[in-house]
C-alpha cells in the first residue's frame, strides 16, 4: 500500500508542478537574477542607469521568489494531508516511507517516467543524438535511462517494486515449461533467428519497449502506456540491415545478471564463465515469470531469450528451467570473424562520437565488441595469449571464435543443446528450419501463415588471417557441423 500512495504522491506533484507554472517561473527567476548580475558586472553601464535597471529586477524577483515557496508549501500540504489520511485510516506511516531511501528511490523513477511520458515535449524532426540501441535519444530520454540503468541500486529497487506490485506469481507453472534460450558468439544470427521465432507468436521476449526499466516489465508496461509511442521500422545501429522499432526484441536481459551477480563474472578484461547461486537463480525464475505475465495474452506461454552472455552460464539456465531448449548458433569462422572485427570497428568509431553510445553498451553489459569490448574467457591462457594481438586485426577474432566454440563443445554447453549452422539455415534447399521448428514444438504453428527468409552474406578480408590459426577453427567448425542440425 505504502508503493501505491507514494505513487499517487508523486503524480500528484508532478502534475501541480506542471500545471502550476513552476518550472517556466523558476526559470524567469534564473534568468532575472543572471541579467542583474551581468548589469552589475557590465563596466559600460553608468550607476544610475544600474540603479534603475535593478530596482526593475528586484521586483521581478520578488514575485518570483513569493510565488515559488507557495507553489511547494502547496504541494506539500496535498502529501502531508495524503500522509494523514494514510495514517488515520489505513495504519500506514506514508511520510516515513517516502523519508526513506526506497521511497526517494521510487519517487524519482516514477516521478521522472510520468513527467517524461506525459508532460514531454512533442518532437518534431530528428535531433543530433545517438543512434545506439537502434532509436534516437533526446536529452531527457538519455538521463531517464542514466536514471533507471546507471545505478545498481535503482535497478535492484525497480526488481523488487515489480516483485511486489507485479500480482501474483506463476513461477511453479513456468519453471517447467520449454522457454528457450538462444546464445552464441555474436555474428552468427542470433537476433534474425530470434526474431523469427518471436514471430510465430508462441512467446514473450523483451522487446525495446521494456526499456529502461527493464527489471520491473508489468508495472513499467502499465506506467508506460498512458503515453505509449510508435515508432517506423529503422535499421539498426550495427548497419546490417536488420530494422527495428519500439516493439522489436532485444537482448536486455543481462541487466538482470548484471545488478545481481555482475561481480561474479564481469572482470575488467574479460567475461568469465558464470555459476549463479540458488538465490540468483530463485530471483531469475520470478524475472521470466514476470517478463511472461506482462505480454499479451497471446505470449504468456513461453520465454524467449537472445543473450550472447548466456554460454557463460548455459548448465544454470536448465537448472533454473529443466525444460528449456538452448540453440547456439554459429557461422565459418573466417565470415563470422570478419563480422566481428567489422562492428568492432564501427563501434569503436561511434563509442568515440558519442559518449553515451558507450555507456549504453555498458549499462547493457553487451562487451562483443566497441570501446567496450572484454573478451569471453573460459580459462586465463585465452586472456595472456589475446593480449598480444590487436583487435582492429582478424586474428584476434579468429582465436576468441575457437576459443568460445572448442569451449562449448568441449563441455561448456549441455548435451542436448542444439548447435545451429547459419549457413545450412540459409541453403535454399535446406531442411534445418523445419527442424529446428519440431525440435522446439513450433512445426505446426508456423504453417498457419509465418514466412521467414535467412540471407547470407560473404565477405572477402583484405588480408588473409594466421593459416594455424585458421587450422584450428576450421577443425573446430567441422566438429560444430557434424554436431549440428
Amino acid at each position: 500500500m505504502n508503493i501505491l500512495l507514494a505513487v499517487v504522491a508523486t503524480i500528484f506533484f508532478v502534475e501541480v508542478v506542471a500545471r502550476s507554472g513552476f518550472i517556466p517561473a523558476a526559470s524567469r527567476l534564473l534568468s532575472t537574477s543572471n541579467r542583474a548580475r551581468h548589469v552589475v558586472m557590465a563596466p559600460g553601464i553608468s550607476d544610475h542607469w544600474k540603479e534603475k535597471a535593478l530596482l526593475a529586477y528586484s521586483g521581478r524577483m520578488m514575485q518570483g521568489t513569493l510565488r515559488l515557496p507557495l507553489t511547494l508549501a502547496a504541494i506539500g500540504a496535498g502529501i502531508w494531508l495524503l500522509g494523514l489520511a494514510a495514517q488515520r485510516w489505513l495504519q500506514i506511516d506514508l511520510v516515513d516511507f517516502l523519508a526513506s531511501w526506497q521511497g526517494i528511490l521510487l519517487c524519482t523513477a516514477i516521478g521522472t517516467a510520468y513527467a517524461w511520458l506525459v508532460h514531454r515535449p512533442a518532437r518534431s524532426a530528428p535531433r543530433k543524438a545517438a543512434k545506439t540501441g537502434d532509436q534516437d535519444y533526446s536529452a531527457t530520454d538519455k538521463m531517464l535511462h542514466r536514471l533507471a540503468l546507471a545505478s545498481p541500486a535503482v535497478r535492484e529497487m525497480s526488481f523488487e517494486i515489480e516483485m511486489a506490485a507485479g500480482g501474483k506469481s506463476t513461477v511453479a507453472d513456468t519453471r517447467e515449461r520449454p522457454h528457450v534460450f538462444v546464445a552464441g558468439l555474436a555474428r552468427a544470427g542470433t537476433t534474425i533467428l530470434m526474431r523469427s521465432l518471436y514471430a510465430s507468436g508462441q512467446f514473450r521476449s523483451l522487446t525495446y519497449r521494456d526499456m529502461p526499466f527493464v527489471l520491473m516489465p508489468n508495472l513499467w508496461r502499465k506506467i508506460s502506456g498512458v503515453g505509449a509511442r510508435d515508432k517506423a521500422l529503422e535499421e539498426r545501429a550495427h548497419g546490417d540491415g536488420i530494422a527495428v522499432n519500439y516493439d522489436s526484441p532485444e537482448a536486455l536481459e543481462e541487466v538482470f545478471w548484471k545488478t545481481f551477480a555482475g561481480d561474479d563474472y564481469l572482470l575488467p578484461d574479460r567475461l568469465r564463465p558464470h555459476a549463479p547461486a540458488a538465490e540468483v537463480l530463485h530471483k531469475f525464475r520470478r524475472y521470466a515469470d514476470a517478463i511472461i505475465r506482462s505480454g499479451d495474452a497471446s505470449r504468456r506461454r513461453r520465454y524467449l531469450s537472445k543473450n550472447n552472455n548466456n554460454i557463460l552460464r548455459l548448465p544454470a539456465l536448465l537448472q533454473a528451467f529443466p525444460g528449456a531448449q538452448i540453440i547456439i548458433p554459429f557461422r565459418d569462422p573466417l565470415q563470422q570473424a570478419l563480422s566481428l572485427r567489422n562492428q568492432h570497428r564501427r563501434f569503436v568509431g561511434d563509442n568515440e562520437d558519442d559518449h553515451f553510445a558507450g555507456e549504453y553498451m555498458g549499462w547493457l553489459a553487451h562487451h562483443e565488441f566497441g570501446a567496450t569490448r572484454r573478451p569471453f574467457c573460459f580459462d586465463d591462457g585465452f586472456v595472456d595469449e589475446a593480449a598480444y594481438l590487436d583487435p582492429d586485426g582478424l586474428d584476434y577474432w579468429v582465436d576468441q571464435w575457437t576459443h568460445v566454440y572448442r569451449h562449448l563443445l568441449a563441455g561448456a554447453a549441455p548435451r542436448d543443446a542444439i548447435f545451429l549452422s547459419y549457413e545450412r539455415l540459409c541453403a535454399d534447399d535446406s531442411d534445418t528450419w523445419c527442424e529446428l521448428l519440431k525440435r522446439l514444438g513450433l512445426h505446426d504453428q508456423w504453417r498457419e501463415g509465418h514466412d521467414m527468409t535467412f540471407t547470407l552474406s560473404e565477405k572477402t578480408p583484405e588480408a588473409e588471417p594466421d593459416s594455424t590459426r585458421m587450422r584450428a577453427a576450421r577443425s573446430v567448425y567441422q566438429q560444430l557441423l557434424a554436431r549440428a542440425l
